[in-house]
């Protein structure tokens, strides 16, 4: 965990210049990103499809497909052309008469266009969208016929799954032989298609069967990641499915999140790898929730900081940044208690607040001022070169029975004085730093850093304070006496005695 640690840390102590981009960037990304806004595309697609200008579909998606553009934020041109036509309305919820209209529009368009494999994909990403709105807890239908989520859910998702039936075998017959490189793809070709939305689909589709065995699930993620490393949304639905509250173990999402920047690194570049983790994360924090109604995502969480820093500076130097994800990062930069960063990008944002980040503006106000209040002050020098704190190292016992629980306090302040006036320290956690080392002849120095959240990794002391940290050791030592002391910050030296019976 150290080298996250150290990340982390390096993250927090970047300058509010790190978030101004040159000149030069904003014509790289302008030249990158398309040029027909977002919310025009999204708008003419939805005209197209309601004026039965099926055609002119089927050429927008092939080329969204062979150019694999991205608007600004990062959003891919074919997943936003997908998701234009999931839902009748833009509202939350649609009348059933208008759901019937919608889907029926479909069947008229696979009529008009037999071998389109865009009217098939996105006919089934709508039944599934439909289908989620009926769908109910697992425990009142599998204990009588098996049917996960409920018989209407699973008759809506059967709808989707008619949709996808077409000519699969050779599908992925030629899917393998272009994973080899045997073969292109083409648009123009009468296979019915190497579209990642495909596999998007498919996965969102396993949801509706029961998770005792994640074998199918795994077999078509790896077919997706194959087509197309960095379709991002492949890892938000599968990290989605193993969240605690889903189908998940408590840390599985978190690895499956670390796992999948490299996976996307050895294949479309380290870039892509940090902005997948920016993807796979903000799309988790949206969606987490506990039983109990209260949670802190980055406190229950195992979250890598600087990488979510590292791929939001990512999508912003590649395709550019939006309103959208903007706010999204001054959310993500606030919860996490980055207050430097965060009233660095509410300052760009001014009020230009996005109600889908927020839901409210009390909230906007509220995480801005708090920014304001607690970033660090113009005035206020900031130091980092430790010279001037002093620590203070105890511990609750000088004996324990075995190394496991054995735990270790430092009092760490800022002598008023003894700096420089309206100075303050403000370093990561990694500076504290604590080295343990037997007595014995030969034995090696072991370092621990401290005990704290995700969230708590910069640590600020004024003038005349202090801050507390603990250190446990969980791991097994031999008996015998060792001493601490802290590495970086002048302190005492601390004996503790590991074997022999407890005292207080």
């Amino acid at each position: 965990m150290q080298p996250r640690l150290i990340a982390s840390a390096l993250c927090l102590l970047l300058s509010s210049a790190a978030l101004v981009f040159s000149a030069n960037q904003a014509k790289a990304q302008n030249a990158i990103a398309p040029k027909q806004a977002q919310e025009e595309f999204f708008a003419e697609v939805r005209k197209n499809f309601q004026q039965g200008n099926f055609t002119a579909l089927d050429v927008v998606a092939d080329q969204a497909r062979e150019a694999k553009e991205r608007f600004p934020g990062g959003d891919w041109k074919l997943f936003v052309f997908y998701q234009a036509l999931a839902w009748p309305t833009l509202a939350p919820t649609s009348p059933e008469l208008q759901w019937k209209a919608h889907l029926g529009h479909f069947e008229k368009w696979i009529k008009a266009s037999p071998k389109s494999q865009t009217a098939r994909i996105a006919s089934a990403n709508s039944w599934v969208e439909y289908a989620k709105l009926a769908r109910t807890a697992d425990r009142d239908w599998r204990e009588f016929d098996k049917d996960v989520g409920g018989k209407e859910y699973q008759k809506r998702l059967k709808q989707a799954h008619i949709a996808l039936d077409f000519d699969t075998k050779i599908f992925f017959v030629n899917l393998g032989k272009e994973a080899k490189g045997e073969i292109r793809r083409d648009p123009r070709a009468k296979l019915p298609s190497l579209c990642p939305h495909f596999y998007y689909v498919k996965l969102a589709m396993e949801q509706g069967r029961a998770f005792d065995d994640w074998t199918r699930y795994n077999d078509i993620f790896a077919r997706a990641v194959a087509l197309e490393p960095n379709y991002y949304y492949f890892y938000q639905t599968k990290a989605f499915d193993l969240m605690i509250q889903n189908q998940g173990v408590k840390g599985q999402w978190e690895a499956f999140a670390e796992n999948s920047i490299k996976t996307v690194a050895e294949k479309a570049g380290t870039a892509e790898g940090d902005i997948t983790y920016y993807m796979i994360v903000s799309f988790v924090r949206a969606r987490y929730v506990k039983p109990d109604g209260r949670a802190d995502f980055f406190t229950d969480n195992n979250i890598w900081g600087q990488k979510i820093w590292d791929g939001y500076k990512e999508i912003e130097a590649k395709y550019g940044t939006n309103k959208f994800r903007l706010n999204e990062m001054a959310l993500l930069a606030s919860k996490a208690q980055q207050f430097k960063v965060a009233k660095i990008l509410f300052d760009r944002i001014g009020d230009d607040w996005d109600e889908r980040v927020w839901e409210r503006r009390a909230e906007f106000d509220g995480y801005r001022n708090m920014a304001k209040a607690k970033a660090p002050s113009a005035a206020t020098k900031l130091k980092t070169d430790l010279a001037e704190l002093k620590a203070t190292l105890s511990s609750p016992q000088t004996n324990y029975a075995k190394s496991q629980g054995a735990e270790i306090e430092a009092v760490i302040e800022y002598p008023a004085g003894s700096g420089e006036a309206d100075s303050a320290y403000e370093v990561g956690v990694v500076a504290f730093s604590l080295a343990i080392q037997g007595t014995a002849k030969g034995a090696k120095e072991i370092t621990l850093l401290p005990q704290v959240s995700e969230s708590q990794e910069t640590k600020r002391i004024e003038q005349g304070g202090s801050i507390r940290l603990t250190y446990k050791i969980n791991f097994a030592l031999a008996a015998g006496i060792y001493k601490a002391r802290l590495k970086s910050v002048q302190s005492n030296e601390l004996t503790i005695k590991i074997g022999g019976a407890a005292k207080r």
